[in-house]
């Protein structure tokens, strides 16, 4: 119980620059699917592509433990240490905002399901990474694919 509350902390401090963030650093796709199939779908695509899922936190698990209520809402973090290590080359204390690869999926008030992102562009800001232009593009590119493959027509 101690291990679950900790993570949930730890994710807390994820999604709450998420509640402050800009239009442009965050990207919210609707889903045409569950919350549990469309992350199913995520993590289908994301061991496709070879990445590593570091952590599945499910937020509303979380709640039901502590007698709270919340919507379905779920959080995949996950990477590729060979590209992190680069960052971490570059600036060790990028590791605060690796691995920058998380995709939160949640089913709204009004029933829709959403999965939504955080720009890395934004890590690179806030962590003072110079350089890895390429690198932080293609996170961006696999954030999108991966989403898309998530959200697809059923």
């Amino acid at each position: 119980m101690r291990r679950y509350l900790y993570t949930i902390g730890l994710a807390a401090l994820w999604i709450s620059p998420m509640a402050s963030a800009n239009p442009q650093s965050l990207t919210r796709i609707p889903s045409h699917y569950s919350v549990s199939i469309t992350v199913n779908r995520l993590k289908q695509a994301i061991v496709a592509k070879g990445a590593t899922i570091f952590a599945d936190i499910n937020f509303a698990h979380g709640a039901k433990l502590v007698g709270m209520p919340l919507r379905p809402t779920q959080l995949l973090i996950f990477g590729n240490p060979r590209l992190g290590t680069q960052l971490l080359e570059s600036r060790q204390t990028a590791g605060l905002y690796l691995p920058p690869m998380k995709i939160l999926v949640w089913r709204d008030a009004h029933g829709q399901v959403w999965v939504g992102y955080r720009n890395p562009q934004k890590m690179v800001q806030e962590s003072s990474i110079v350089g890895h232009v390429r690198l932080i593009r293609k996170m961006q590119h696999l954030l999108g694919v991966f989403s898309q493959q998530a959200v697809g027509q059923p």
